[in-house]
């Protein structure tokens, strides 16, 4: 993905940011189950019993994996300058694998999977947490819902960019408490053509306007940007988000868009829109 913080090396200076302001402090390695329990898990998804379809799943996984943090990969960051110097932000990896794909697909519903997911990303918290007192959390896609789910167990402040929405009406499927977090502020950033992740918005959504992402919680911070994107994939990705959602206040950009011989710039950042 685009690193942000090795791009913004050149031509920073301490209003805009770069490498010197966060350094990397843990780092923790996926566990990429097998094939076989890959499918497995996917029988199990696609299945109708209701009673033992995601036993197989879940001996397969806690066989190969162990704890249900371990199906996570994840660093620990410390920020070196500023206001917020000295503080931990964790963050969680987006989808990259098989099983992490099965779980936004299960996210849909509420299900089983995606609530195993949830509790390894509890778990991952309360560990470096221990360790490291974190102060904020974020992701990705699948990532950004995790983050949504820890801030809303533990209200530590947080953001999403271009996650899954973890709030639905639907008390079956719903994997948020509606707690404001214990008043604590958390960030949705999405993308106005971000259709892969608006795709999912919950039908049972009736309450709220249709504006937010996929089931986002009602008492999220909704933060829309606009900078151009081609096509769903483009829309949608972590490097599109890493570059134009860098910073409320600036954007890094190559000077000519496409192709990037023109360079890394900044800006101000006007695709950067609150309450759009």
């Amino acid at each position: 993905s685009y690193d942000t913080t090795n791009a913004l090396q050149e031509g920073t200076d301490d209003s805009v940011g770069g490498h010197t302001w966060i350094r990397r402090v843990h780092f923790h390695q996926i566990c990429n189950p097998t094939l076989i329990t890959e499918a497995i898990c996917l029988e199990g998804l696609l299945s109708r019993r209701a009673v033992g379809r995601w036993l197989p799943c879940f001996t397969g996984l806690a066989l190969e994996c162990g704890r249900a943090m371990e199906m996570h990969q994840y660093s620990v960051y410390e920020i070196l300058r500023g206001e917020h110097a000295g503080k931990h932000i964790l963050a969680f990896m987006g989808t990259d694998y098989t099983m992490q794909a099965l779980a936004d697909l299960d996210a849909y519903v509420g299900g089983s999977l995606i609530r195993h997911y949830a509790t390894g990303a509890r778990d991952v918290f309360s560990e470096m947490d221990s360790m490291y007192g974190i102060d904020f959390v974020t992701g990705h896609s699948l990532a950004g819902l995790l983050s949504e789910i820890v801030t809303d167990t533990f209200g530590v402040k947080g953001a999403s960019f271009g996650g899954l929405g973890g709030w639905t009406p639907n008390p079956v499927s719903n994997l948020l408490t509606y707690g404001n977090y214990d008043d604590v502020v958390f960030d949705v950033i999405i993308h106005q053509y971000d259709f892969l992740v608006q795709s999912f918005a919950n039908p049972l959504d009736f309450i709220g306007d249709w504006d937010g992402t996929s089931n986002v919680a009602l008492y999220c911070h909704i933060r829309w940007t606009t900078n151009p994107c081609y096509n769903p994939l483009s829309c949608h990705s972590s490097v599109n988000y890493a570059k134009y959602s860098s910073s409320k206040y600036y954007t890094a950009r190559y000077a000519d868009a496409f192709p990037i011989e023109g360079g890394l710039q900044f800006d101000g950042n006007p695709s950067f829109i609150d309450d759009f």
